[in-house]
């Protein structure tokens, strides 16, 4: 009896414990949701007076919350569990892109044929600076750890590798980024249903595989890619992991384990049959 009632004692303890520990727990995250609405109401706010060059009316901060599923006070996670999948702007909620996040990127210009889109000057500075010398100037001879930041001399090998005619490829492909990315971009996530997104993939899509030759440049270019993906080693994995050792290590052993020569082959595959030739042209035209 002494050691039942012992054991009973130590049960009673326990529970009390356990149930002291969930009620600070909950005490914690209801502090952490009040702090999340508090900041996410500010880094609206912050927003909103950094890109509108003056304060909208009340029915055009309703229009963009309704494009964006945005509205201060509530935190991201239960907007988008409660915003309907109906709005002007199914894209952008689908993909948790907000306007500010677009304004970050692109720049709007009213022309004759309508508003058209041009990236950001930081971007094309970036672009002109850092990508395009790179891309299109460097050489396994003269590239070093100094002078580049997304391709590795193992990379730049594979890239010279292919066939003469499409060794400007890759350099090719950075200035249609430049000239059209940023069109794109905004037509994508400004489409009004998800009927007109496809659509705009689908006319991109067609239009770059016609004038960057992807069928057969393309396909070149994206096996070679593939075949240095498991030792790439540039700059820019190290920009991107924060320079964290056990990241890199962590992503090098993913490539160097994952069948990336399967994958290759499936990816070539693939655009070889949306590069057959059809009565429509290539068979990418009729999907």
């Amino acid at each position: 009896q002494w050691y039942q009632r012992r054991v009973k004692f130590l049960l009673t303890a326990l529970l009390l414990c356990i149930c002291s520990v969930a009620a600070q727990q909950s005490a914690q995250e209801a502090v952490e949701l009040e702090t999340d609405y508090e900041v996410e109401a500010d880094y609206a706010r912050y927003y909103e007076m950094t890109y509108m060059d003056a304060v909208a009316p009340d029915e055009e901060v309703a229009e963009d919350a309704a494009d964006d599923g945005w509205a201060t006070g509530r935190p991201m996670t239960e907007r988008r569990r409660n915003r309907p999948t109906s709005e002007p702007r199914p894209l952008r909620q689908m993909l948790g892109v907000q306007r500010w996040d677009i304004n970050d990127v692109v720049d709007s210009e009213v022309h004759e044929e309508g508003v058209r889109y041009r990236f950001d000057d930081n971007v094309i500075e970036r672009v002109r600076e850092d990508v395009i010398p790179e891309l299109c100037y460097l050489t396994s001879d003269n590239i070093t750890i100094y002078n580049s930041f997304l391709l590795d001399r193992n990379c730049m090998e594979e890239f010279e590798s292919v066939s003469p005619q499409c060794v400007g490829f890759k350099c090719d492909l950075a200035h249609y980024f430049l000239e059209h990315g940023a069109q794109i971009f905004a037509d994508f996530f400004n489409a009004t249903d998800y009927k007109e997104g496809m659509e705009i993939i689908h006319r991109e899509l067609s239009t770059a595989f016609e004038k960057l030759d992807m069928c057969t440049c393309g396909r070149e270019f994206f096996k070679a890619a593939f075949k240095c993906a498991p030792f790439y080693n540039a700059n820019a994995l190290f920009a991107a992991t924060g320079n964290d050792e056990d990241d890199i290590v962590f992503f090098e052993r993913i490539a160097r384990n994952v069948d990336v020569k399967s994958a290759g082959k499936f990816f070539d595959r693939l655009l070889a049959g949306v590069c057959e030739e059809t009565s429509t042209g290539i068979c990418l035209n009729s999907i």
